[in-house]
């Protein structure tokens, strides 16, 4: 069993913004699956699904980025869930717009909610699933940056995304994290 957790902020002044791109891979990986359920467990919007015979629970922390490790912390105690078991998908301002990455441990590179992850569960070692969302250009903020409402042009492009994001969460279920690296780490 897989727990899969989105990163993201709750509320719809967010919905479109870059930071919830783990929250939109999240809903990706539900659609076609039509007898979901989600409910409310641990701070976070959970549903359980089976991929080719791989249990996965998927949580959208409702908590705000910055706190997301709270939620991580409590629903891997809930289903007994060790951090080899933890899959987090977040957006990642050091890769160009769509980019899919696949690292599995590392530092926060100055993600939040992925710092708050490290700081709960006292390590590092979980796998990530990293969307480009490219850095800000001219005088904007990283923090106002990913905040931000994608632009129409670029929100046309998002589905794709999260439908590469959701074959990369797939693929590390299914095959594990080596072949997944060299699968979506390639540069094309």
């Amino acid at each position: 069993m897989n727990l899969i957790v989105g990163l993201g902020n709750p509320g719809i002044e967010y919905e479109r913004s870059r930071h919830n791109m783990g929250f939109i891979v999240v809903d990706q990986l539900i659609t076609g699956y039509k007898k979901s359920k989600k409910k409310m467990i641990c701070h976070s919007i959970v549903t359980q699904l089976t991929y080719e015979d791989e249990e996965m629970i998927l949580a959208k922390p409702m908590t705000f980025m910055n706190r997301s490790g709270v939620a991580v912390y409590e629903l891997l105690r809930k289903y007994h869930l060790g951090c080899g078991n933890l899959i987090v998908i977040h957006d990642d301002v050091d890769f160009d717009w769509g980019t899919i990455r696949i690292k599995s441990c590392g530092g926060d590179g100055g993600h939040k909610g992925i710092r708050s992850i490290i700081e709960s569960l006292g390590t590092n070692e979980f796998t990530r699933i990293r969307i480009g969302i490219s850095k800000p250009t001219g005088n904007n903020e990283t923090s106002d940056y990913v905040l931000e409402t994608i632009e129409d042009a670029m929100w046309g492009q998002v589905p794709e995304i999260a439908e590469r994001g959701s074959k990369a969460v797939k693929t590390v279920v299914k095959y594990g994290i080596v072949y997944a690296m060299n699968l979506f780490n390639r540069t094309h």
